[in-house]
């Protein structure tokens, strides 16, 4: 399976090599899809069921029950029509002041090295998601 590669802002990306639009498949496609799905809104796409809504967690108090809301949220929509198994993820959760952090791994199916995303949310200012390149 492959799809188009997008950068952060939804740009299809070119392959200088190739000449052509960039696909990703394999483990870069997981990271692709598992981190659209952690930005996404349910409604915003057109599958109205997907997405993590963590922009609701805006402004609500940066404590351990709001940290395992946005993990649990960051499952569902993960796991959610059988993606990925609940067995093949794994989550570390930090609360700062004013930002809750939480560190996304994926098994990797083709690779042995993990897949990462970063899932930061500052009460205050908004939603980041970081896909580690490394």
């Amino acid at each position: 399976m492959l799809d188009f590669n997008i950068n952060e802002d939804g740009e299809l990306l070119y392959n200088s090599n190739t000449k052509d639009i960039d696909y990703v498949n394999k483990d870069n496609l997981i990271k692709q899809i598992a981190t659209n799905r952690i930005k996404s809104i349910v409604g915003n796409w057109f599958n109205s069921t997907i997405g993590a809504n963590l922009e609701e967690f805006l402004g609500m108090p940066n404590n351990t029950k709001t940290a395992t809301e946005i993990t649990d949220r960051v499952k569902s929509a993960l796991t959610y029509d059988e993606f990925l198994r609940e067995s093949d993820i794994y989550f570390i959760p930090k609360i700062d002041r004013n930002i809750f952090s939480l560190k996304v791994f994926i098994k990797a199916q083709h690779d042995n090295s993990p897949i990462l995303i970063d899932v930061i949310i500052d009460i205050v200012s908004g939603v980041k998601v970081i896909n580690d390149f490394n």
